[in-house]
């Protein structure tokens, strides 16, 4: 039977095979700083892919373009000051939208730009059982509950709003769900991010 590990999305920068075929190289863009890309995820010998110039900023090859269709410059510095009117009386209708939305929808629990933590909680023989794995660790250690709250409280004074903890439980774990609510109701609302 073949076999092979499941990678959580925030797993696969860690990814043995993936850093070894260089999958999400660190390059430069002008404006943006360092960022991480995304290869060509097939190679092929005679036409490879790659990362041959930036990803462009909104409106950045805009002017060249429309000089390629015929706008003269007059026409083009026109555009882009109405383009720039229209764009602050957007932002301003957005920012009120924004306010109104976030009263009625809160946006969903999300693992990006986060400081991930997985939390291991089950039961076996009647004890319960607690691990942790932190971010770049490959191997979750198993520790006890006063371990668990210190090393949490730790990791939510560094990382603060940034702090996501995923809770995990085995197949076998022996948890009731009232065990499993609790458990995660707590560290929820102690730690992560999203509970603050």
């Amino acid at each position: 039977m073949p076999v092979m590990p499941m990678n959580e999305p925030e797993d696969l920068f860690d990814c043995p095979h993936l850093s070894a075929v260089d999958m999400f190289p660190i390059v430069e863009h002008p404006t943006e700083g360092t960022i991480r890309h995304i290869q060509v995820p097939v190679a092929f010998s005679k036409t490879p892919g790659g990362y041959y110039r930036h990803p462009e900023r909104l409106g950045e090859s805009t002017a060249s373009v429309l000089e390629e269709v015929g706008y003269s410059a007059d026409d083009i510095a026109a555009l882009q000051a109405e383009q720039r009117v229209m764009v602050d009386e957007l932002k301003g209708q957005h920012s009120a939208l924004q306010v109104k939305y976030d009263r009625v929808v809160r946006p969903a629990r999300t693992f990006l730009g986060k400081h991930v933590v997985h939390i291991g909680y089950w039961k076996e023989g009647g004890i319960f059982r607690y691990s942790l794995r932190e971010a770049g660790e490959t191997q979750a250690r198993n520790i006890n509950e006063q371990e668990l709250h210190r090393a949490l409280a730790a990791l939510k004074r560094v990382y603060g709003k940034r702090l996501y903890t995923k809770i995990l439980f085995p197949r076998e774990a022996e948890l009731s769900q009232k065990d499993a609510w609790r458990f995660t109701h707590q560290i929820l609302r102690q730690y992560d991010y999203y509970s603050q």
